[in-house]
């Protein structure tokens, strides 16, 4: 699959609050790409001082209000504390597993 930057500078959104977690040690940023198979998308990514890197993602095609969608391959496939957090943050639907 070839994706070509849009915008390739990231925003960040915000940190997420999740239990036991250091406020900002997990947070999100976003990012708009142009995919050749899916046109322009909005890309979610969920980063982690903790991991060093993004630990889940979302997707959703620019400029439309529907749920944001896990980007796959995610491990582990079910983790709706982060789901639901990124939903709060957001004030929108995310759709997980």
């Amino acid at each position: 699959m070839t994706r070509r930057a849009v915008d390739a500078r990231p925003v960040h959104v915000g940190d997420l609050v999740l239990p036991d977690v250091e406020l900002g040690a997990v947070y999100v940023i976003r990012t708009t790409i142009n995919d050749r198979f899916d046109g322009p998308i909005d890309l979610l990514h969920v980063m982690s001082k903790y991991a060093g890197g993004e630990i889940r993602g979302y997707k959703r095609a620019v400029d439309t209000t529907g749920p944001w969608l896990l980007r796959r391959p995610a491990t582990p496939e079910g983790w709706p504390e982060v789901d639901a957090a990124v939903a709060a943050l957001l004030g929108e639907e995310v759709k997980g597993a």
